[in-house]
This record gives structure tokens, C-alpha cells and sequence, in this order.
């Protein structure tokens, strides 16, 4: 980068540099011109009045003469410092003002600037010629193209210096972090990068990448506490049909065997429900929802609630359905409702209550229980995997029983854009599951 950016400026400068030294050279030679041109004007002005004789009056500097130049090109007037001296340059053909450069002079052997103006003689047409040495406008070019050539290195080495320095004390936190992220390992995750302490490109790089440390963290945390309560709870049912079945081997006993079939198939049930619970919050922590159609969601909750009616034992009210569709995945909104449904099935006394309402843009379902409640401080901790408030209870084959189903619950809620809390019930009795879902831009009556 610093080679980079001293070649450029480089580039830039050198041309810049002749750009100055052309156009100064060129200006310097105008003012030159100029300044012969109006010396030409002034010995003309003396014409008219007969007062130019032999010797071209005030014009005896060392740095330029002045000669008249008569129809035969012979030399009328001169300035003192090249009297009897012939003329510089032939006589231009055409009546026009002219310039010529010349290496050598009557002056010397140093350059010389040439302006021949035509003039009307009182013998004819003529010119004054006003030479003006270039000695020192090359000197002072010679001046400037030294100063250019010579500070332009150094202007150079200042820039690769300061360029250099300054990259390198803005990638040297960068390399303070690519360091420290090298050494971060799967088993190291509480590390972090170090955090300049501008809130720069690079600061905020830090953040960031400390920000994604911190979730990679958390969610190897949740994967290694979901594995170990997965390995717990399949251990569970597991030494249960070693124990039963072993005890049946050691003592057969055919009149025990239908009961410890039954016993056997339960706790099957209750594995299988727990393996599938398990494989779909895998299979959706990397995944979007299924298939996405246009859903009518109260059809779901009016399935849902049949369901319920069936298992008997409780009331089932549904008497405040609006008509909701939105956009989503039939299977998995079915089986957050059944979640739903089997939670408030689990803590009811004697009700549950099912509402659906709308307005212009969200679908708001409510599932109400008349149990026990929630403790506002719960409210969070229940949709956590495996978190049962009721650990006494039995624990059903449903997706309630192996504590997923609330955590499978949100997932889905949150997959479709949508959101889940808890609220208190009617007189402060039960839980009250309140699910908002976005309506499909289809939805309407």
C-alpha cells in the first residue's frame, strides 16, 4: 500500500511538476516578449520626430541592444553595445512582428531573445530588432527544474514515511485480533479480541466480531446444556426398560406380561415423542418453515379444539373465532397449536378457552387455561427446552410431556414472523397463551 501510494503521488507530481516548469518557462518568455515589444514601441516614437540618430539613445545594458534595420538592410541606429555590428537576423518577409530564439549573440555566447517589430523609415520600410538575453530566465528555469528534481525525492521519502508509519498503526490492532482470534478454539470461546479504543473501522470491527463470539458461546452453551438434558432424559425411560425387562427375565411371570408390555409401550411412546420433539428443533435451528401457503388459521384452532373435545375431561369454549389467514407452514403451525393445546389440556381444572381476533395486519389467537397459572417470573424460563415448573406431575407421550413443547412453540411462532408471550388469566386464575402471527396479504372476508 505505501508502494502503491508513493507511486501515485509520484505520478501525479512529476507531471505536475513539468506542467509548472512548462508553463513558467513560457510565461517568463511572454514577459520577455512583451517587454522587447513595447522597447521596439518606444524607439519607433522617436521616428517621427527626427530625434533618433546614429545610436539608439538609453539603450546601452549589457543584457540586450537594440538595432534599426533600414529598406536595404543595412543597420540605421544601433544601441552602443553593438555599434558597427551588422544585423543579427536577415529581414523577415513578411510586415509582421516576429520572434526568434538565437544560442549565440553579439552579446556573447549566452542565448538570445529576438522580437522584430516593423517600423515605416522616412527611406522606406524597416524593423527594430530588441534583443534580450536569456541567461537569466534559463537561470532561473535551471533553478526551479533543481528545486523540483531535488525535493521531489524527499517529498517522496516523507510520504513512504509518514504512509508507512500510519498504516501500520492502523493494522496493527488488526493484527492484535487476528492474532488473538487464532489462538480462539472450540473448546476456548470465552476469549476475546481486543477492542481498540477508537471507535473506528476497526473498533467497530472488534465489536462486531466480539458480538459473534459472544453468540457462538451462548449457543455452544445451549448446545452442550441440550445435549446433556437430551442424554438425561432419553436415560430416563431407557434404565426404566432395562429394569422392567430384566426384572421379567429373572422372574417370568406370563400373568405380568400384558402389563409389562403396556408399560413397555408407554415408555416407547414417551421416547419416540422425545426423539421427534428433539430432531424437529435441529432440523428447524437450520432450516425455514416448510412448504409456506396461504394458512387459515382458525380452521387449524377449530381442528385443534376437536382434538381436545376428544380427549375429554375438560370444557372447550371457541365461541370467539374471527376468520385469520396467514402465510405459513400447515404442519407447523398444526403442531404449535397442539403444543398449545396439550400444555393447556395438562394445567386446566375444568376450561379451556381458545379466542381469534384481527385487525388490519395481525392475527392475535389466545389459549386460556383455568389451572395453577404461571409466575410472572417463569413467564421466559418455560419456553426454555426441558423447563418443567411441575416436576411432580406425570409426564405424558405428548410434546408437553418431555419439556419441548413450549420451546418447540416459540420457535415455530418466531419462524413465522411472529410472536408468543404469557399473560395472566381471567381473576388472576390460570395462563393465558397469547400467539400473534402476521395476516397473508390475501386475507380477507
Amino acid at each position: 500500500m505505501t508502494l502503491g501510494a508513493v507511486a501515485v503521488l509520484a505520478s501525479v507530481l512529476a507531471v505536475s511538476c513539468a506542467g509548472v516548469v512548462l508553463l513558467t518557462e513560457q510565461a517568463l518568455t511572454a514577459d520577455l516578449d512583451q517587454a522587447a515589444a513595447l522597447r521596439a514601441r518606444d524607439v519607433a516614437s522617436l521616428l517621427p520626430a527626427g530625434r533618433l540618430g546614429t545610436t539608439v539613445p538609453g539603450a546601452g545594458e549589457e543584457s540586450s541592444f537594440v538595432q534599426v534595420i533600414g529598406p536595404a538592410d543595412q543597420v540605421v541606429s544601433a544601441s552602443a553595445n553593438v555599434t558597427g555590428q551588422g544585423p543579427v537576423i536577415p529581414a523577415p518577409k513578411d510586415a509582421r512582428q516576429v520572434t526568434v530564439t538565437l544560442d549565440s549573440s553579439p552579446l556573447g555566447s549566452e542565448p538570445l531573445r529576438i522580437v522584430a517589430v516593423p517600423v515605416h523609415l522616412p527611406s522606406g520600410p524597416g524593423w527594430i530588432y530588441v534583443g534580450t538575453s536569456l541567461v537569466q530566465l534559463r537561470t532561473t528555469m535551471s533553478t526551479l527544474i533543481l528545486l523540483f528534481t531535488t525535493g521531489l525525492p524527499l517529498l517522496m521519502l516523507i510520504v513512504a514515511w509518514t504512509v508507512w508509519r500510519t498504516l501500520g498503526r492502523a493494522l496493527r490492532p488488526m493484527e492484535a485480533i487476528r492474532a488473538e482470534a487464532s489462538q480462539i478454539g472450540h473448546s476456548d470461546l470465552a476469549r476475546r479480541v481486543p477492542v481498540p479504543p477508537h471507535n473506528d473501522e476497526v473498533g467497530r470491527l472488534a465489536t462486531t466480531m466480539n458480538a459473534m463470539l459472544d453468540r457462538l458461546e451462548a449457543s455452544s452453551r445451549r448446545q452442550e446444556q441440550f445435549i446433556g438434558d437430551a442424554s438425561h432424559e432419553l436415560r430416563s425411560p431407557l434404565t426404566a426398560l432395562r429394569t422392567q425387562v430384566g426384572v421379567a427375565l429373572a422372574h417370568p411371570d406370563p400373568e405380568h406380561t400384558r402389563d409389562l408390555l403396556a408399560t413397555i409401550d408407554q415408555q416407547t411412546q414417551r421416547m419416540a415423542a422425545l426423539i421427534d420433539s428433539m430432531l424437529y428443533l435441529a432440523r428447524t435451528n437450520r432450516s425455514p418453515p416448510g412448504s409456506l401457503t396461504d394458512v387459515d388459521l382458525d380452521d387449524l384452532v377449530l381442528e385443534e379444539a376437536r382434538r381436545l373435545r376428544s380427549i375429554g375431561g375438560l370444557r372447550i369454549h371457541t365461541a370467539a373465532l374471527a376468520a385469520a389467514r396467514v402465510r405459513g407452514s400447515t404442519v407447523d403451525l398444526s403442531r404449535m397449536l397442539r403444543n398449545l393445546g396439550d400444555n393447556a389440556h395438562n394445567h386446566a381444572d375444568s376450561t379451556i378457552t381458545v379466542a381469534l381476533t384481527t385487525d388490519n395486519t395481525t392475527a392475535e389467537l389466545r389459549i386460556a387455561d383455568d389451572g395453577s397459572g404461571i409466575p410472572p417470573g417463569d413467564r421466559e424460563r418455560v419456553f426454555e427446552r426441558f423447563t418443567r415448573l411441575d416436576q411432580a406431575r406425570a409426564r405424558s407421550s405428548s410434546g408437553g410431556g418431555t419439556g419441548l413443547g413450549l420451546a418447540i412453540a416459540q420457535q415455530i411462532a418466531h419462524a413465522h414472523a411472529g410472536t408468543i408471550t404469557i399473560d395472566d388469566g381471567d381473576r388472576c386464575r390460570g395462563a393465558v397463551f397469547i400467539i400473534r402471527l402476521p395476516l397473508s396479504a390475501h386475507h380477507g372476508p
